[in-house]
């Protein structure tokens, strides 16, 4: 199995084990509703991603294959709360 194809999986599976909604999920919405709250909001996502990004480089993925993570974080907030519990080592033993 490809790194690439091995990476959709994962994500594909973050998927399916972060329902229901999540509370960042929930928040981001409210967020929406407040320029200044959506702000921060954005700020918070680019630090997220850029956890995930050093996440990335540190667990060796290649960095061309990055992209599919990180877009997949971009665009589903449960991903996003998937890839960063592993960031953080949450499912280190």
């Amino acid at each position: 199995m490809s790194a690439q194809s091995s990476l959709k999986a994962l994500a594909d599976a973050a998927l399916e084990r972060a329902k229901p909604r999540t509370l960042f999920a929930q928040n981001e919405k409210k967020a929406a509703q407040y320029p200044h709250i959506a702000q921060k909001a954005g700020n918070l996502q680019h630090l997220i991603i850029e956890l995930i990004r050093a996440w990335l480089f540190r667990i060796g993925e290649p960095e061309e294959d990055h992209y599919i993570v990180l877009d997949k974080c971009k665009s589903n907030p449960e991903a996003m709360e998937y890839f960063l519990k592993h960031a953080r080592g949450e499912f280190d033993e």
